[in-house]
């Protein structure tokens, strides 16, 4: 038999499967070119585009770490530009940092890439299932070029072109893996860390480069979410957020009962 697990090193087992789907054009980059495109975007073998899950994690964990401040609980920037600035090594780790892991100590959450929906796939191809011919290019290129902040005008020489996703495509992803259990004062069933998680997927959006010039708008919604192997109702965890006013009394509680 093995030894129980202290509290504070209890986790949660999960599965959640999401459905990002982009209301305007989108750009993942692959930072090499393709022809006469000088910003392509990331592609599968079959040609069709996808969401990198290292991408989606990053700006998970930024939207995790801005409805925490929201909510009054201390998160700290994964990189931050002191040098002096040594919180990642402080015994109790940030709720940002439990979820995703810092530089000291990996988190266990994973983030697969998202790809292509069934039904945008089978609209976009024709043919064999297994060596499918594209009818419908799930690309479009755009001409642009670099304006210079002082003069607010074109700069010499700078004239590129960059591939984007077209709008209104779905993609299909998957987050899973094991989070640090701090159970919920008002719902001991479930967690804080778990709750700020699904806040995040679900405050998502936009993704991908060029936001500020409209791209990747996108809405996320949550298709599935398995907890310790049970089925659970994400919508639910979002009615817990006010409790997050004694997150760390529930903490003190937490570490103090090892």
């Amino acid at each position: 038999m093995q030894p129980k697990q202290p509290a504070s090193a209890q986790t949660d087992r999960i599965d959640v499967r999401y459905r990002l789907h982009f209301t305007s054009p989108f750009h993942f980059g692959t930072g090499l070119r393709a022809g006469l495109v000088h910003r392509a975007v990331a592609r599968q073998r079959d040609g069709m585009p996808y969401v990198p899950g290292s991408t989606l994690k990053g700006v998970l964990r930024d939207q995790a770490t801005q409805i925490a401040a929201m909510l009054g609980v201390a998160a700290r920037t994964p990189h931050p530009l002191g040098d002096d600035d040594v919180g990642e090594f402080a015994p109790r780790s940030d709720i940002v940092a439990r979820i995703f892991g810092s530089r000291v100590a990996p988190g266990a959450v994973f983030f697969d890439d998202a790809l292509l929906c069934e039904e945008d796939r089978d609209f976009l191809t024709i043919g064999n299932p297994r060596r499918p011919r594209l009818t419908i290019s799930p690309t479009e290129a755009r001409t642009q070029v670099s304006m210079s902040r002082r003069t607010g005008t074109a700069r010499r020489g700078l004239l590129f072109t960059s591939e984007y996703g077209v709008g209104q495509l779905s993609f299909d992803g998957g987050i899973y893996g094991h989070v640090p259990r701090v159970p919920m004062v008002s719902a001991p069933e479930r967690s804080y860390t778990l709750t700020l998680l699904l806040a995040a997927v679900f405050s998502l959006e936009r993704i991908g480069a060029n936001t500020s010039a409209g791209a990747g708008r996108v809405t996320c919604s949550i298709r599935s979410l398995t907890v310790n192997g049970a089925a659970a109702d994400a919508d639910a965890y979002m009615g817990d957020l006010s409790d997050f006013e004694i997150y760390e009394l529930s903490l003190d509680d937490l570490e103090g009962g090892q």
